[in-house]
């Protein structure tokens, strides 16, 4: 009985290792063939790009930047020379005045009786000069009858020119004052606008005080920097001896000292002509780092000086270019994505020039027809696989 089922518990544990390897083995059959299918699959895969092709368009460049310090060569202070009260303001604000022109009145009431007392000084050095006139007159005359010593004679010589000296010091006193008092009007430094008049009637101020602020905001200078790696070198480098448009964001386009605006102006859609007046050191010179500036016109009187962020100088006139869409290269401007006939990736390099809102223009590195990728490059590397949508770019020729 011990050996049936001795027989029988062997028999079944036989069974039971069978039908595990048997499970072992398909297990192993199926994850070889799921890892196959995978693989398979994985090769198969592309990613989903979209491209467009280089063409030629019409591109008028532009470079943008990210502020202007708008500075005014024609801009000054009205600084009080002397003390005093501000009596009268013949001058309102935003009003164009010329240079020289009376803008405010003061009154030191020290003055008066400082130029009756200088008419006094000058009286009393006349009467002395006169008195050692004749006492030098008279010793000259007895030296010549020897009836006083040469010594007597120039001591009174001494007084005479001493007198003299004493009359010219107080004119020149005078003068001081009569100067001071032509400093009781303020007039102004150089010929424009009003800007802003710092102290009202009634005010007492200073010598060296600034009262008000004229200038001439017709034109306008800003500077930049630029190293040799600036995507804006070509820009101008290609357009440095042409009149170049500026345009300024609208939301910036605010008065600061608010001046009036000009005749036949186009407010917040105006562009403004802008030129570069220098480039230090220009570019026949070896330098890393040039400092830029440039001219631009406010005939329109609709900018002051002020930082303006985001502007951006535009070419005067369109150029025709090979081009591709400003998506297409990496954040350097420096590489780009091509698809071969296959569906095929190929990283290059390139070389860019101008540019505008929406494409860049290339030197070198792709040619007419080639085929580039626009969408989102992350994960893309040379040699890969994708499925491409072709899309038309506005301006194709």
């Amino acid at each position: 009985m011990d050996t049936k089922i001795k027989k029988y518990f062997f028999l079944g544990m036989g069974a039971i290792i069978m039908v595990s390897i048997l499970l072992i083995g398909y297990g192993a059959y199926l994850n070889k063939t799921s890892e196959t299918k995978i693989s398979d699959r994985m090769e198969d895969r592309a990613l989903e790009v979209q491209a467009s092709k280089a063409v030629t368009r019409s591109l008028s460049p532009s470079v943008k930047l990210s502020r202007a310090n708008m500075t005014s060569d024609e801009m000054a202070d009205a600084v009080a020379l002397i003390n005093g009260k501000i009596s009268s303001v013949p001058t309102k604000r935003h009003q164009l005045v010329q240079q020289g022109e009376v803008i405010m009145t003061l009154v030191n009431e020290e003055l008066p009786a400082k130029l009756s007392q200088a008419d006094g000084d000058i009286l009393k050095a006349e009467a002395q000069l006169n008195q050692a006139r004749s006492n030098y007159n008279r010793y000259s005359h007895l030296l010549e009858l020897h009836g006083t010593s040469v010594e007597k004679t120039e001591e009174m010589e001494m007084q005479y020119r001493t007198a003299q000296a004493q009359l010219a010091q107080a004119h020149a006193q005078k003068e001081q004052i009569l100067v001071n008092q032509s400093y009781q009007q303020v007039t102004a430094p150089l010929s424009g606008e009003l800007v802003m008049l710092y102290r009202s009637p009634g005010s007492y101020v200073t010598a060296g005080t600034a009262v008000a602020l004229v200038g001439d905001f017709q034109t306008l200078k800003f500077t930049f920097d630029l190293d040799d790696n600036d995507e804006n070198m070509h820009f101008l480098r290609h357009f440095q001896n042409q009149d170049m448009l500026l345009s300024v964001n609208p939301e910036e386009m605010s008065k600061v000292f608010g001046t009036d605006f000009a005749a036949g102006n186009q407010g917040k859609a105006q562009q403004f002509r802008a030129r570069v007046i220098e480039i230090s050191p220009d570019f026949a010179e070896d330098a890393a780092l040039r400092r830029v500036t440039i001219e631009v016109d406010n005939s329109s009187h609709l900018l002051e000086p002020h930082i303006y962020r985001d502007v951006r100088l535009s070419a005067g006139d369109a150029i025709s270019c090979l081009t591709v869409p400003d998506d297409a290269l990496d954040h350097e401007k420096r590489h780009l994505f091509v698809v071969d006939d296959d569906g095929i990736v190929h990283e290059r390099e390139v070389r860019t020039g101008s540019a505008d809102d929406n494409y860049v223009e290339i030197l070198s590195g792709v040619e007419a027809g080639d085929v580039v990728v626009i969408s989102d490059q992350d994960g893309l590397t040379d040699g890969m696989k994708v499925n491409m949508t072709l899309v038309s770019g506005e301006g194709e020729d």
